[in-house]
């Protein structure tokens, strides 16, 4: 096993769990009668599965570029377990008849959205550190730009006091994850 597949396998394990916890709380929720689906905790666990998703795809895409060290050791470790304690906010544990998953949202999106959006924002300036090294301060400007106003956008659903706000922010966010998304497929 070398280091990226080392690196890969302790980031994978925390982040196959998120995915367990996106699954196990929807499927709670939808078993229990009387439970008020609505439509933003559909909207986020999305968000959470797409990051997810580009998380694992930028593993494999930068697999020859990972050094083992202690700080990217730590940096996967606490960014993947802080995908799972997000996505441990997107539902509650045991849903009640009568709940409103929407109130729940709205009570909880600070936590799981803010984890979300600081996450993908960290992973950002840890890959932009070798840019930092070499003084590449152009390439670091523009991908740290482009991120900044790419996901701005949350900040509407993460700070938002008025619901179609908040849904216009996760829109919004899809939106631009979409174009990121089919930009680099249009690079390789």
């Amino acid at each position: 096993m070398n280091e990226s597949e080392f690196i890969a396998l302790i980031v994978a394990i925390p982040l196959g769990l998120t995915l367990v916890e996106i699954a196990q709380g929807v499927s709670t929720a939808l078993r229990r009668k009387g439970v008020r689906i609505g439509v933003y905790t559909p909207i986020a666990a999305g968000l959470l599965v797409f990051n997810v998703a580009l998380i694992l795809v930028n593993l494999f895409d930068s697999q020859d570029d990972i050094a083992f060290s202690m700080p990217v050791l730590l940096f996967a470790l606490l960014s993947s377990m802080g995908f799972y304690v997000a996505a441990s906010f997107l539902v509650p544990d045991t849903p009640v008849p009568g709940l409103d998953l929407d109130e729940w949202f709205i009570a909880n999106r600070k936590v799981s959205l803010g984890l979300t959006f600081g996450l993908a924002i960290a992973a950002d300036l840890f890959l932009f550190g070798d840019a930092f090294r070499d003084r590449e301060w152009d390439e670091m400007l523009i991908g740290l730009t482009a991120v900044m106003v790419g996901f701005s956008p949350i900040l509407l659903a993460i700070f938002g006091k008025r619901r179609r706000i908040i849904l216009v922010g996760l829109a919004l966010t899809y939106l631009w994850l979409g174009l990121l998304v089919y930009g680099a497929s249009q690079v390789t």
